[in-house]
Order: structure tokens, then C-alpha cells, then sequence
């Protein structure tokens, strides 16, 4: 084991190893200009502030390193402190840091704190000359803190910042930055000059990229600049005279090999930096003309800004409104491909630039005779999702038709809508002629945890079944216990099914509590971020009821929240049951034609009422009720919808590889008595019409009253008994629809004898029976009550028939009389 003292020392090691790692892209970058620890440092003295101030000595270090290795990029004010800002929400003020990243993600290669505007870069040797009240003839500007600080290293006064667009106030448009108005009055500028780099008149050609924005770019930075500059170029009281815009000529852009210690190396002179490290030795000659204001010399290009230069420079960087000058400024780089410029799509044919198409086109579509736009807006996540909405042929005309004849004619035409649901790599937009308005979900199966989803859907569904997930040598696994009708089991392989397989028809999901804060909600927002709200929505009553469904006939996933139906309208009922298992549906929207399109809905409903969401009856197979319990207090998570948002690719990706439990048994996949719960019984048994709920309690009477297996009665027998006490009388034709369609009865094919019990004989221990011939039905105890009923009923038959010791009796079974216990009732 290591002493304490070899411990500490090993620590220290480490630390330095750390240190040495950290500053590594630093030195490499520092190096390649030319620049020291010692260069990029400046040693001062500063007022301490406060009513005695005095100056104390200060270090102000320009770039430093981060813990990444990413560089550090200090901006210190003329009174040699930080510049420094107020993060949102923040008391205090922190100093203000740019990051060059060491590798940059694709987003950039810079990074500073949010909403702090643009700050200038002051340079050490031009803070010294400020300091020291020295005369400045020219200044320059330049995008970059790097080449700013190199430029004035080697003796030229150079500002930095860090974008294009320019060093202006936070709070005031194209007003230049106060404290480069005080450089400029208080240093004597006269002439100031805006650089920009070698690649400025260059373009990379990219097919679906406008190429018409960097161009336009540059001409707006340069127009800000000059207008920027405009209150000092007219005060009399200040030196300034002439503004000027330069370039560093289009040749540098182009590699060549340099010598550098023996070495030769690859090097260009894009930026002012690069330039001056790419002429070595004549770096000086590179300054000097600088200082000299030769802007049409060896190095760069340029002229002075006035209001007809202005013009000149548009056409120069090919900005104009003219695709042609366009095409002649980078006619090398774009020869005879196919470009886009402002929205059109051009090509040089040989002799002249042609227009194809405009990119706009892309935006509308004609189905059948309609017409249609595609719109782009921001869901509540603040995501860019597409919509597809009608539009007048008219009020595209009027907005393209004029100036571009041929605008209709490149408008893609398809002969209708149609759905193919696809989760794999099969995707197709257009399919037979027909435009597929099932889009590509946007998130991707990752490797991953998902254990605070698996935790929400067991808090959901309940049940037996569970999840058990491991994390080993770096990966994850999962352990799952499954049961044959265990409502987490099938919510499971429901959720497995519907990605796997999408187009396959399901149960449907119902979610109920009387409760709030249980999480009902979070499933549908949950099932519509996987799918996507082109895909998915989520519909109220009001929007559920509305004349035109256009708004989700199209889609994959429909929720269904607060929903509670009319127990009287039939119509609503069968609604649901079209959107659970129809094959196609008419898609209807207002000023459309009506259209017939393939169905792949998969409904999901939440309710608060837990008892009559909808009227339910027995012989409905495609309900899938589950009562969500409350989420215990203390462990409400109000950042939860977020969180199962972000493992939406990890449980892709666990869905996409688990072995589904229930093997396929129906149309719905499931055995309809696999999802039946007591949720479902008790919703049938609170929903039922007067009249079945009549019928209902009578039959069930009879087996919990008597305690028989079975009976048999005729309709007319059922209705003189149901009606002997009810306030409304029930009709034969209610009876019979009841017993045919709802309990799928069927009566006895021929006149026989039926009977059914009416009373009890204590003494003899014997049931009294209503006897009589005629067509009847044969009621069954396992068709009318649940399994915990039956055994109750044979519990309580057990008790009330056991044999009594005391009473000797010969008679099975006393009928009574067709008059004394019927009336005049004739069956």
C-alpha cells in the first residue's frame, strides 16, 4: 500500500497530467500562430474601484483552456476588467467567456451563455495604445477574437468580434457598440475598414441549400456596418472620415504547401490569421499594406463605403435580384448543376440560366381535385411538425400564378389519400398513385434504460406482471413475468404489438379514475410523442363530436381524454366501435370531397368516471377497462411526462426485440375474456338501459333467491314477472331483443314444458315452481353470473337444501297451482 506522502505525490501527478491534457488544443492552436503563454498574456494595473481607488496590479489573460480542453476566450472592457452579464433568473453577474469548442458537434464551433448579445474583442497591444492615449489612423474589424489577436500581435489595429453581423448594443439595432464609439472618438480613428475573409466571394455548393442567403449575408453586415457608422462619419467633433469594406483576395482560399522549420505543411489564407501565418517571413509586408490602406494590392481587395458603393458591392458578392449576376459571380462554382436561389431551382443549360421549379411547389399537392398545403408549426415542445390543410387553387394562383406560369404545373398530383402504417425501414411515400399520410417517426430504436417507463406502466395497469431491468458489463436486460390475462402482461404486448405490428387490430384501452393526479393523461401525451402529432392526436368531446373528422380519421393514434358519452346515444357508441375495428373510413373535411381511405386507428379513452365512461354490454369484446389508481403522495413526479418522453428511443428499441406472451387467437389479437376486468363488469352493470337492467336483476334474482343451476321461461313469463313492480312496463319486443341480441339467447326450437322458481316451501325445504308450456328460453347460471358469484350461490344452496333430521318427508318437490300462484297470467 502507498504512503501518505506517495499517495499525495501520485495525486499530483495525476493532476499535472490532467492540466497538461486540458491545455493540449490550446498550445496546438497557439503554436500554429506563433503565440506564447507570455504573448497571450498582459500584465497591468487597474483602479480598484470604490471611493478611494487606487490601482492594483491585475493578470489579464486572453485565452485560456476549460476542463474539456476546450478553448477560453476572455473580453476585457478599456478599464482592463471582464465584460460581464446577468444570466436570466440570476442575482448576480457573471463574466462574460466565448468557448471554441475542441470538437465541434455540428452546431457551430463557438458557444456563449444564451441572450448576452455581442461584445467587441479588444486586442492586448490596442488596449495598451487606448490606455496610452495613442493616435490610431486606421481600424480595422474583423470576425474572429483568433485573428484579431494574431493581426495585433504583429502590429495591426485590429478589433475582433464574434459574428459578422457586427459589434453592435444588445438593446439597439445596427447602433455601433458604445465603447468602439469611444475608441474611435478618444484614439483619433479616421479611416476604419471592415475585413472579411478570403472565402467571402466563394460558395460550397449543396443541392437543397439557397445558395442566395450567404451572399445576401455578407451584404447585410457589410450595409449594417457602414450605417452603423454613419452618426460619427457626420459629426464634425470626430476625426472620422471614410469607412471602408475589404476582402482578403479569393486566391488564399486555395491550399498550398509551405515550408515551416524543415517541414512542409498545407496551409491557406482564408482568415487574417491563417494569412499571416501562410506568408511566413513577408508577414510584415501583409501588415504594412494594411496600415497603408492598399485595398486593391497583393493581399486584399476592397473600396470605400458611400451609398453607390453599396450598390456596386451587391452586385460584386451577387446578391442583387437577379439570378443571372448571381450565376456570374460563382458561374465556377456551380457549372451546369441544378442550384436553388430564393425558393427556385435554376440550371445553366450552355447558353443561359433556366428556372425549373419553385422549391414553394414542394408545399402543395393536388389529391384527387383538391388542393392542399403543407404547414409547418411548433407543438406544445416547442417541435416543428407538419400539418396537411386545404387550400383554394385560387389563392395559390394569386400568389405564384402571375409571376411563374408553369407554378401549378410543378404542384405533384396524386390520385388519392391513403394510410400504410410502416415502423421499419419499408417506408413509402407515395404508394400506387396514392400519397401516404402515415409519416416516419422521428424517434429511433436506441440501447438504453427504461426503468422510469416500465415504473409508470405498472402504476398504470397493475396486475401480476412485472419488468425486472439489469445494466451488466455495460448493457441493459430485462427479466419480464408474464400471466395469461394479467392486465400489465397484455398492456404490454398491446404496446409490443402495435409497433411491431401496425396494422393489426386491437382492443381498446380504456383508462378510468375518479381521481385526478394518476397519470391517465400522461399515457395519451406519452403514445402521442412516440407517434408523432402528424400521426397522433389527442381529441376533448367537443372536437370527438364534430360534423368532420379530417382532424383524425388520417391518424395512427387517437386519445380519447375526459371522454363520457350520451348513455342514450346509440350513435356514439357505434362511433367508437367504428374507430376500434373498421378497415377503411371517409375522410371529411369542410369545402372537400368526401374520401374513402384504408384505417389503421388505434383509440385510447380516459375518464374520470370510472363507472359510466359508455354504455357496456356483455357481448362487447373490445374494451380493455382499467381503474388507475392515485399516484401516492410524495411520489408525484411533475417532470414525469418529460422524462418517459426521453426514453421514448430506448423503448422502442425494447419493444422492437421482446417476445410477445399472447399468442394471436382473434381478430383483436387477444381471447376477448384475456382483457375483460372488474372494472368492465362493474361499468356494464351501472350502464345498462331500464329495460335490461330489468331483465338483468330479475335473472340474477332468481339464481341468488333459489339457488338453481338453470331455469326456463317464456318471454311473456319474463315480462308478467318484471312488470309486477316496475314503475315503466316493458314491452315483449324489449324482452326479446335483450335475451336475442344482447345475451345472444336463442329460445327453444320447439313448444315444450318450462318452468322457473317462484317460492320456497320452509317446512318441506322444496322450491315452488311457475310451470307451462310454450316457447321458452333456458337460462344458465355461468351466462349470468361471475365465478365468485357462483360459488356464493352454491355456498348458500348447500346450506338452505342440507337434510333436516327432524322432518321425514317422501315429496321431492310441491307445485303450485296455476291459479294460486300465478292469477290470471296465461302463459
Amino acid at each position: 500500500m502507498l504512503s501518505d506522502s506517495k499517495m499525495r505525490l501520485f495525486r499530483r501527478d495525476i493532476t499535472l497530467t490532467n492540466v497538461i491534457s486540458m491545455r493540449e488544443y490550446l498550445e496546438e492552436r497557439m503554436s500554429v500562430l506563433g503565440l506564447t503563454d507570455e504573448d497571450i498574456t498582459l500584465v497591468c494595473e487597474r483602479e480598484s474601484g470604490g471611493v478611494n481607488s487606487e490601482l492594483t496590479p491585475a493578470k489579464l489573460i486572453f485565452f485560456d483552456s476549460d476542463e474539456e480542453g476546450n478553448i477560453l476566450i476572455n473580453y476585457f472592457r478599456p478599464n482592463f476588467y471582464p465584460y460581464r452579464y446577468r444570466p436570466e433568473g440570476n442575482k448576480w453577474e457573471k463574466e462574460f467567456q466565448r468557448i471554441r469548442l475542441k470538437n465541434p458537434d455540428g452546431k457551430g464551433k463557438y458557444r456563449q451563455p444564451r441572450k448576452t448579445g455581442v461584445f467587441p474583442f479588444f486586442p492586448k497591444n490596442l488596449l495598451k495604445k487606448w490606455r496610452d492615449g495613442e493616435t490610431i489612423e486606421t481600424l480595422y474589424f474583423t470576425e474572429g477574437e483568433l485573428k484579431a489577436f494574431k493581426a495585433d500581435f504583429e502590429g495591426l489595429d485590429v478589433v475582433g468580434f464574434p459574428s459578422i453581423q457586427g459589434p453592435y448594443k444588445v438593446d439597439v439595432r445596427r447602433e455601433l457598440h458604445e465603447d468602439l464609439q469611444r475608441l474611435i472618438v478618444e484614439c483619433g480613428v479616421k479611416s476604419v475598414v471592415f475585413l472579411t475573409d478570403a472565402d467571402t466571394i466563394s460558395l460550397k455548393y449543396e443541392a437543397d441549400k439557397d445558395l442566395s442567403k450567404r451572399p445576401a449575408s455578407f451584404f447585410a453586415a457589410i450595409r449594417n456596418f457602414f450605417e452603423s457608422l454613419d452618426t460619427l462619419l457626420r459629426d464634425k467633433r470626430v476625426e472620422l472620415e471614410e469607412a471602408f469594406w475589404a476582402h482578403i483576395k479569393t486566391k488564399y482560399c486555395e491550399p498550398r504547401a509551405v515550408e515551416r522549420d524543415g517541414e512542409e505543411l498545407i496551409l491557406d489564407g482564408k482568415g487574417l490569421d491563417d494569412l499571416l501565418v501562410l506568408e511566413g517571413k513577408d508577414k510584415s509586408r501583409v501588415i504594412d499594406q494594411l496600415r497603408e490602406l492598399k485595398l486593391n494590392g497583393d493581399y486584399v481587395e476592397g473600396m470605400k463605403l458611400n451609398d453607390s458603393a453599396l450598390k456596386r458591392i451587391r452586385l460584386k458578392l451577387g446578391s442583387g435580384n437577379k439570378v443571372e449576376q448571381f450565376y456570374d459571380v460563382y458561374a465556377s462554382f456551380l457549372d451546369d448543376k441544378v442550384f436553388r436561389w430564393k425558393n427556385r431551382r435554376y440550371q445553366f443549360n450552355g447558353e443561359e440560366v433556366t428556372y425549373l421549379r419553385h422549391d414553394d411547389a414542394d408545399l402543395f399537392l393536388r389529391v384527387g381535385s383538391d388542393w392542399y398545403k403543407r404547414i409547418t408549426k411548433l407543438n406544445r415542445r416547442n417541435e416543428s411538425e407538419e400539418e396537411l390543410i386545404p387550400f383554394k387553387i385560387g389563392e395559390i394562383q394569386r400568389d405564384y400564378g402571375k409571376k411563374f406560369p408553369d407554378f401549378i404545373d410543378s404542384i405533384k398530383r396524386y390520385d388519392s389519400f391513403t394510410i400504410e402504417p410502416d415502423t421499419g425501414d419499408n417506408y413509402r411515400r407515395v404508394i400506387h398513385g396514392a400519397i401516404n399520410l402515415f409519416e416516419p417517426l422521428t424517434h429511433t430504436p436506441e440501447p438504453g434504460s427504461i426503468k422510469l417507463t416500465l415504473k409508470y406502466l405498472k402504476h398504470v395497469f397493475q396486475g401480476n406482471g412485472f419488468v425486472t431491468e439489469k445494466f451488466e458489463d455495460g448493457r441493459h436486460s430485462w427479466e419480464e413475468h408474464c400471466e395469461q390475462g394479467d392486465p400489465f402482461t397484455v398492456a404490454m404486448d398491446y404496446l409490443t404489438i402495435m409497433y411491431r405490428y401496425p396494422k393489426q387490430k386491437l382492443c381498446v384501452p380504456i383508462l378510468v379514475s375518479p381521481e385526478n393526479i394518476t397519470g391517465k393523461s400522461t399515457f395519451l401525451k406519452w403514445q402521442q410523442a412516440i407517434w408523432g402529432s402528424a400521426n397522433g392526436t389527442i381529441l376533448d368531446n367537443e372536437r370527438f363530436k364534430m360534423k368532420f373528422n379530417s382532424h383524425y380519421a388520417s391518424k395512427f393514434f387517437i386519445g380519447l381524454d375526459e371522454g363520457f358519452l350520451d348513455l342514450e346515444k346509440r350513435s356514439e357508441k357505434e362511433r367508437l366501435k367504428q374507430l376500434a375495428t373498421a378497415d377503411d373510413i371517409f375522410l371529411e373535411d369542410k369545402g372537400v370531397n368526401v374520401k374513402k381511405i384504408p384505417y389503421h386507428g388505434h383509440l385510447v379513452i380516459c375518464s374520470n368516471d370510472a363507472d359510466k365512461v359508455m354504455q357496456m354490454d356483455e357481448q362487447d369484446t373490445r374494451w380493455f377497462v382499467v381503474r388507475v389508481p392515485k399516484i401516492p403522495k410524495g411520489e408525484e413526479d411533475k417532470d414525469l411526462e418529460s422524462k418517459i418522453i426521453d426514453e421514448i428511443p430506448h423503448w422502442l428499441n425494447y419493444v422492437k426485440n421482446r417476445e410477445i406472451f399472447h399468442p394471436r387467437e382473434s381478430r383483436l389479437w387477444f381471447k376477448p375474456e384475456w382483457f375483460f376486468t372488474q372494472q368492465m363488469q362493474e361499468i356494464i352493470d351501472n350502464t345498462k338501459s331500464r329495460a335490461d337492467a330489468l331483465i338483468y336483476n330479475f335473472v340474477r334474482n332468481i339464481f341468488f333467491d333459489y339457488c338453481v343451476d338453470s331455469f326456463t321461461a317464456t318471454v311473456k313469463a319474463v315480462q308478467h314477472e318484471v312488470n309486477k313492480d316496475a314503475k315503466y312496463r316493458l314491452d315483449e319486443s324489449d324482452i326479446r331483443y335483450y335475451l336475442k341480441n344482447k345475451k345472444q339467447l336463442a329460445p327453444n326450437s320447439r313448444t315444450g314444458r318450462w318452468k322457473y322458481p317462484i317460492g320456497y316451501d320452509d317446512k318441506y325445504r322444496t322450491l315452488l315452481y311457475q310451470k307451462g308450456i310454450g316457447r321458452f328460453f333456458k337460462f344458465n347460471i355461468a351466462d349470468w353470473l361471475n365465478e365468485e358469484e357462483m360459488r356464493s350461490v352454491a355456498e348458500s344452496k348447500a346450506e338452505i337444501f342440507a337434510p333436516d333430521p327432524d322432518l321425514i318427508t317422501t315429496n321431492n318437490e310441491t307445485v303450485a297451482s296455476d291459479t294460486s300462484e300465478t292469477g290470471d297470467v296465461p302463459f
